[in-house]
């Protein structure tokens, strides 16, 4: 097995400019957030994002200029409301918005994860949703039923933050994480993939406790160590959502020439994952956020 631990500058340095990007996570929970920051710094451009449920991942990005369409069933911050960059953006023209319904988008990661061109779906009819580019009508050959075919997703390059992993990319999960997402999925459906974790452990502790892997090392490009990588949102058993850092960036991002000031300063300025949490967070308050710790 190769060793596939690197930087997270090398991580950003194998996503290019004008590639089709997929995000795993969902809303507040699990997403490459000290990786999506590293993107941002480094000047990537003319992103597509393919996400299922996307956040402040998704909002960062689109907010610093880095993206030129995205796919998704939703982007917001759930019970802090919607993503503010991603609305103006959209009703300004500045991004390509392609909604879908959950299972819509589901759908089309499973079919470049199958390794096919598109899935059949009864879901869109009678919606908006069926107008968008990559939905055709077709007909069932076995019973001339009108549905439509929505098309593969499948990302060049997908990112994730995980639990823990060991340097040859097995990415594992406590068993009681929560696991309504489709991170394995889009992982599948990926031509690389990048994934960000709590922790580098090492391989006879992997091998211990196999069934724990939910991506395993043979789909894996690169895998980072970032101690709470995922913040301000969480990671599922490890740690809570940074609340009090989530309303901060929305007071900033309520309008243009905020979120550029609190861009400047929380993720231009600090070289690295340990300067930004630094300047957003205390360690008392990560303490206070802290559920268990990667054994």
């Amino acid at each position: 097995m190769r060793d596939k631990l690197i930087s997270l500058s090398e991580a950003a340095s194998l996503i290019p400019s004008g590639c089709t990007l997929g995000l795993g996570g969902l809303m507040l929970r699990r997403h490459p957030m000290a990786l999506i920051r590293e993107i941002i710094r480094q000047g990537k451009r003319d992103l597509t994002l393919q996400t299922w449920v996307g956040g402040i991942d998704v909002d960062l990005l689109v907010g610093a200029g880095c993206v030129r369409r995205v796919e998704a069933a939703y982007e917001g911050l759930g019970p802090l409301g919607a993503a503010p960059n991603v609305r103006r953006a959209a009703e300004a023209g500045a991004i390509e918005l392609e909604d879908y319904s959950e299972t819509t988008m589901i759908s089309r990661f499973r079919a470049a994860a199958m390794g096919i061109p598109f899935m059949p779906t009864r879901v869109l009819k009678g919606t908006g949703m069926a107008d968008q580019a990559h939905v055709r009508p077709i007909v069932d050959p076995f019973s001339g039923e009108k549905l439509h075919a929505v098309a593969a997703a499948k990302p060049d390059v997908a990112i994730f933050h995980g639990y823990w992993a060991d340097r040859y990319g097995n990415i594992q999960a406590p068993p009681g994480r929560n696991s309504d997402d489709v991170d394995t999925t889009i992982a599948k459906a990926a031509d690389k993939v990048i994934v960000t974790v709590e922790k580098i452990v090492r391989h006879e502790d992997v091998m211990r406790r196999p069934t724990l892997t939910y991506i395993p090392q043979h789909w894996v490009t690169a895998v980072v160590e970032v101690p709470t990588g995922a913040h301000p949102g969480n990671c599922d058993t490890l740690y809570e959502p940074d609340f009090a850092a989530l309303e901060a960036y929305l007071a900033a991002a309520k309008d243009a020439t905020g979120f550029k000031t609190w861009l400047a300063r929380h993720v231009l300025e600090p070289k690295d994952n340990a300067e930004y949490l630094a300047l957003a967070t205390t360690p008392g308050k990560l303490a206070e956020l802290r559920m268990w710790s990667v054994a």
